[in-house]
């Protein structure tokens, strides 16, 4: 018997419903489902120290790595600390020395990484027609320092090695960008200050200025943190934040012309006045032992100057994250443990 036209069996239509949905589901199965980018706050500082930060969010490595980042521009670096501590941040970048300040005080913060060093960050900028030419004429002098930062410790370290008694200089708080006028105004006649303004105070006092560096003294270092907290919680955006760093460094190394107009034009400097301090910068995503060493160091000179209440030095590992940048690049992490 014919069957009917325009009948088909049920079989075939089975067949080609599984035929459909397989169609629809086999793009979904090879399309990896976009989450939600992960919503996180960078308490960042607008100095050059900060560059990879800078370069990562306006290259897109971010977005790239499912972050949605806002940054939050601060002055300085102890300021960013401070947003974070105070909860308005997930992370921040800052020097060494306001972070080891921080865990003085038994603060819940861990460093997740360096993001950059250097022997020429801070140095002393002294005039000449107040009697400077050398170190040694610094005793007796006025010298500036902004408190708390890594120049308050360049300052003592750098005094000492030179015979300099710290007692024979009158050092004085003040803030980075009223340096310039209490210079010109005789209210100090040298500062310890860092980059950019060591280049910046170089040009506008031109060849009254003479600059003390300590290369073989002290190496800084630009330490990204995070609350203890927000770590323990949220470890995958610790990664993705170190992975988007580590992509920045790579862009830095292979277009450092390039990184530094970003830089510059991110924080609002002039470029030719970052570029030389840019150019001693070393911007490498590690956990190097010497970070260990110089917290260290400088706890005992915040103790031994009674710049703290505390009378022993603190066991600095304890405020180290170290699984997230090992999990990624185990070779940049050489803290011995």
């Amino acid at each position: 018997m014919r069957k009917p036209v325009g009948l088909v069996p049920s079989s075939w239509l089975a067949v080609f419903s599984l035929t459909i949905i397989a169609c629809l589901l086999v793009p979904a199965c090879q399309q990896k489902a976009k989450l939600p980018a992960a919503k996180i706050t960078i308490a960042i500082s607008t100095t050059p120290y900060s560059g990879v930060i800078y370069v990562a969010n306006e290259k897109g490595y971010f977005r790239e790595e499912g972050l949605e980042v806002a940054l939050r521009p601060a002055m300085y670096g102890v300021i960013a600390l401070d947003a974070l501590i105070s909860g308005e941040a997930d992370f921040a970048a800052c020097a060494e020395t306001p972070f080891m300040f921080a865990a003085l005080k038994g603060k819940g913060i861990l460093a997740v990484a360096e993001i950059v060093n250097s022997v020429k960050d801070v140095a002393i900028v002294a005039l000449r027609d107040r009697g400077v030419e050398s170190p040694a004429d610094l005793k007796g002098k006025r010298i500036g320092y902004p408190s708390g930062s890594t120049a308050q410790f360049f300052l003592d370290t750098y005094l000492t090695v030179h015979g300099v008694p710290r007692g024979s200089v009158q050092a004085i708080h003040i803030k980075p960008d009223d340096m310039a006028d209490a210079l010109r105004v005789g209210k100090v006649d040298a500062v310890a200050i860092f980059q950019p303004y060591v280049v910046v105070f170089g040009k506008e006092f031109g060849g009254n200025a003479v600059t003390f560096y300590g290369e073989t003294i002290y190496k800084s270092s630009f330490v990204v943190v995070a609350g203890k907290k927000f770590v323990a919680e949220r470890p995958e955006e610790v990664k993705k934040l170190l992975r988007a760093l580590l992509k920045a460094e790579a862009f830095v190394r292979e277009n450092p012309s390039e990184a530094l107009d970003i830089v510059a034009q991110s924080i609002g400097k002039n470029r030719s006045e970052m570029k030389t301090s840019f150019q001693g910068f070393d911007f490498r995503v590690k956990l190097d032992q010497s970070l260990l060493v110089n917290l260290e160091n400088q706890a005992r000179w915040a103790i031994r100057s009674k710049l703290t209440d505390r009378n022993k030095v603190p066991n600095f590992l304890e405020y180290i994250y170290f699984d997230g940048l090992k999990a990624i690049r185990p070779e940049v992490v050489t803290i011995v443990r």
